[in-house]
């Protein structure tokens, strides 16, 4: 799992993002989401479409 602080950095970056089940992503991070409460996770807008939970993230590279 990664940290909150380079979550928060790639927001408005292009990123490749290497999921925990060993898929992978590579395009637009266009938003952080911080949680709203404790039981929500931060997250990430990738994509036209989609989003990546902290726990489900295994890493994240800036391109």
């Amino acid at each position: 799992m990664i940290s909150i602080e380079d979550m928060k950095k790639a927001e408005g970056k292009d990123v490749k993002i290497i999921f925990t089940g060993g898929n992978q992503f590579e395009g637009k991070c266009t938003y952080y989401m911080r949680p709203e409460d404790e039981d929500e996770e931060p997250t990430l807008f990738i994509g036209e479409d989609k989003f990546a939970l902290q726990s489900e993230i295994e890493s994240i590279e800036i391109l």
